[in-house]
């Protein structure tokens, strides 16, 4: 009986791995700008299917710009409003890695940095990027 408790127990453990590997890994930044400043740039890693979200607090009618830089293609970024509703606020926002538009309403969006689905499967080291986010 204790040799077939202690597979069973092994078993759930290799698929607790899996499943903890699996999970992806989100990353929250705050953003804030220096004093007197309305931009700034923020350099991170993403791997798999991790992503950066990058925090602003905005207000609605003003410009808010982004734009990403890194070697790697397959890494862009979603501008959304509500996390709940991870619905992008900008045309082709699901392609972008440079945006710029008037934000709809006062309150927090998200920048994500995110790998496609084909790159995120495959990559199994940190993608480095930098973005930089402005608030006019």
């Amino acid at each position: 009986m204790k040799v077939s408790i202690f597979k069973f127990l092994l078993i759930v453990a290799v698929a607790l791995a899996g499943v903890a590997s699996a999970v992806a890994q989100s990353k929250r930044i705050n953003v804030k700008f220096a004093k007197g400043a309305t931009s700034g740039t923020y350099s991170n890693a993403v791997m798999g299917y991790g992503s950066a979200d990058f925090y602003v607090n905005a207000k609605g009618g003003q410009q808010m710009s982004a734009k990403l830089t890194s070697s790697n293609k397959s890494l862009y970024f979603l501008i959304i409003r509500d996390p709940a509703n991870p619905e992008a606020i900008a045309d082709d926002a699901r392609d972008a890695t440079n945006w710029s538009g008037e934000l709809p309403e006062d309150g927090t969006y998200i920048v994500r940095v995110f790998l496609f689905r084909n790159e995120a499967r495959r990559n199994k080291s940190p993608v480095r990027f930098s973005l930089r986010i402005g608030v006019k």
